[in-house]
């Protein structure tokens, strides 16, 4: 009998609810597709796909403490004041 190994498969992509779903709430998708942080790959009438791997980046950006800011795409971080 062949040693078996459990191989976890990871999607390339997901729906706006399984990627609003993964940060936690819907409108913070919304602003990071506002302020150009993520792109859908795949977008028709009745079809939107995000890219898993661009989410990861958009988790990275929160991670490092920015906010997404609609309508640039400079970097916001938490914390700083405008000018």
């Amino acid at each position: 009998m062949k040693n078996s190994v459990a191989v976890q498969i990871k999607p390339f992509t997901v729906r706006p609810e399984t990627a609003a779903a993964l940060f936690g709430a819907p409108h913070l998708l919304q602003d990071m597709v506002k302020a150009g942080w993520v792109t859908p790959c795949y977008k028709t009438n009745r079809c939107t796909l995000y890219l898993v791997s661009d989410l990861e980046g958009c988790a990275e950006r929160l991670a490092q403490g920015e906010i997404p800011c609609p309508g640039t795409s400079a970097p916001t971080v938490k914390g700083s004041h405008a000018a």
